[in-house]
């Protein structure tokens, strides 16, 4: 008969003298993990003081299966802190819990980003409030029920990623600072899921089998458009969905209840001869629209972040910096390097693409991707770089993947004139051509403006129009030249871009310049120009040039 392995026991504490000394409060949530540290530091000798915190009002929340620090959650706390012998509290912090998480919840999701409760949760209030009761308790440490490690490293505590790569809750506490940590323990990080039970087993713990909670403690039942509609009643009405080129696709009851990179339920899906689906690649809170296009739109490969937390060597990060990176508490980290952005913050660039980056989610940083790093920190995003880097690529195929391309040809003659701009624009990689012929202007003079189409037949008409989009189109593909270049050169917030065509109406040629512009401002130039193209069935081309001609 194989003897059962012996369970592994808590990380080092690294806290001196007698066990018996050292009070150790534990936040106990009233579930497994949490009820296994408390009875395994009572079990070392530990002064060990139970503290639960009461932070909403349960109403339906009391009855969730799912939910941590559910109703029936402090029930449970009690009846472990009962059974171990130790002192339990449990404090009010539903004031404090609403103004620092729940709120902030609501409002983050009514500007358009994708909050995470969790790390605030964390940040504002259990590593902030409670550890300053523990300390006025006169406790040497705090301790948790995270899978998470903190070890001694050279220059100080060092946070790491557990043993048990599946529990890994590392992401949700970048916002740590080194104060804190010297005083947080977290005793369960060099354990599995499946040894914390067999240890609550063990110590005959009440709640050993008890279910994982899953929901956000104050979401019952997942639905948080509910909650956002009970705390701000109204301040998400409905809208529009909109393409990327800003066809009007639908309408949605709230921008609350989509997150970026969402594909289901949204009712706008591939149509006709459409073949990719639908993704929501931006949200328009000032506007109340929903942008959705297909998942190249999703593409970034840089996000800009904010409220940045060190925690690796040194005051801050170097810039250059290479590090792994993961914007999901899911994913695995992922390439990246840190880099500076011209504000003064810090932008972090992929060394492969991302999909669905939304402002609002944290975006944590390690020394490797190994599954046993160290957290070096991280930082909430606040925007990811995909519109200046590519939208105005995707924009182009949006509005032109549906329409078919007639093949540009000329029947006619073009003036020796018309042929001489026409060598100069091949010369600069654009091949179209305006149409000109001497029987249209008085005779040796310059080439004349005809209106749209230069002519009379519909045939011809339809023709310039064409001519007019393949303008457009080279138009989009230099400003997508202009992102790659951005990205290349060090996160440049604008690039000088140049796009040069021939006038119509007089000699020479003319540029348009996107010099210091920001994204909204070009790709509206964009739309405006598309917008403008449309309705030019019996209005002069060169009227269009001029409009955006530089004065």
């Amino acid at each position: 008969m194989i003897a059962p392995r012996p369970l592994p026991g808590i990380d080092p504490l690294h806290l001196a003298g007698d066990p018996a000394a050292a009070r150790i409060v534990v936040a106990m949530s009233g579930g497994v993990d949490s009820s296994v540290a408390a009875g395994l530091l009572k079990e070392a000798g530990h002064d060990v003081v139970g503290i639960t915190l009461q932070l909403y009002d349960h109403g339906q929340a009391s009855g969730s299966k799912g939910a941590c620090c559910a109703g029936r959650d402090i029930g449970d706390a009690r009846k472990v802190a009962a059974h171990l012998g130790i002192a339990h509290y449990v404090l009010d912090f539903e004031q404090r819990f609403r103004e620092a998480v729940i709120d902030d919840f609501a409002a983050s999701y009514i500007a358009g980003e994708t909050p995470v409760p969790c790390v605030q949760c964390n940040q504002k209030v259990k590593f902030r409030d409670l550890l300053g009761m523990a300390r006025e308790l006169g406790a040497a440490a705090m301790a948790t029920g995270h899978y998470v490690r903190v070890l001694k490293g050279p220059r100080g505590f060092e946070l790491r990623q557990p043993v048990d790569g599946s529990r890994d809750q590392s992401w949700f506490l970048f916002a740590t600072t080194r104060e804190e940590l010297d005083f947080l323990r977290f005793p369960l990080g060099g354990m599995t899921k499946a040894d914390v039970r067999a240890h609550g087993r063990r110590l005959g713990l009440p709640v050993a089998d008890k279910a994982d909670s899953q929901d956000i403690c104050f979401v019952p039942k997942g639905h948080y458009s509910t909650v956002i509609n009970t705390l701000r009643p109204g301040a998400s009405g409905p809208g529009e969905f909109v393409g990327l080129d800003g066809r009007v696709l639908g309408r949605h009851d709230g921008i609350a209840h989509y997150t970026i990179g969402q594909r289901k339920g949204l009712g706008v899906g591939a149509r006709g001869t459409e073949s990719e689906p639908r993704f929501v690649v931006a949200l328009d809170a000032a506007r109340a629209r929903v942008v959705v296009g297909p998942r190249d739109a999703l593409a970034t490969q840089v996000v800009r972040l904010r409220d940045v937390n060190w925690l690796g060597d040194g005051l801050e990060p170097e810039a250059g910096l290479e590090v792994f990176a993961r914007i999901r508490s899911s994913s695995p980290p992922v390439a990246a390097r840190l880099a500076r952005a011209e504000d003064g913050g810090w932008a972090l660039e992929f060394a492969g693409t991302q999909f669905g980056v939304s402002p609002g989610q944290a975006c944590v940083f390690y020394a490797d991707g190994n599954g046993a790093a160290r957290v070096l920190g991280g930082g909430w995003i606040a925007r990811a770089e995909r519109e200046a880097l590519g939208v105005a690529a995707a924009a182009a195929e949006e509005v032109f993947r549906s329409r078919s391309r007639r093949t540009l040809r000329s029947t006619r003659k073009p003036h020796p004139e018309v042929r001489a701009q026409r060598a100069s624009k091949e010369a600069l990689g654009y091949t179209g051509s305006f149409h000109d012929h001497p029987s249209r202007r008085p005779e040796g003079g310059p080439p004349q403006d005809e209106g749209c189409g230069w002519g009379a037949s519909p045939a011809r008409s339809a023709d310039r129009f064409d001519q007019l989009d393949v303008l457009l189109q080279q138009l989009v593909h230099e400003l997508a030249d202009g992102g790659a270049a951005c990205r290349r050169t060090g996160l440049q917030k604008s690039q000088n871009l140049w796009f040069q065509m021939d006038r119509p109406n007089q000699h020479g040629r003319f540029a348009i310049e996107f010099a210091a512009l920001g994204v909204g401002q070009i790709v509206l130039v964009l739309h405006a120009i598309l917008s403008l193209a449309r309705g030019l069935a019996h209005t002069s081309v060169s009227r269009v040039w001029s409009a955006f001609a530089p004065r």
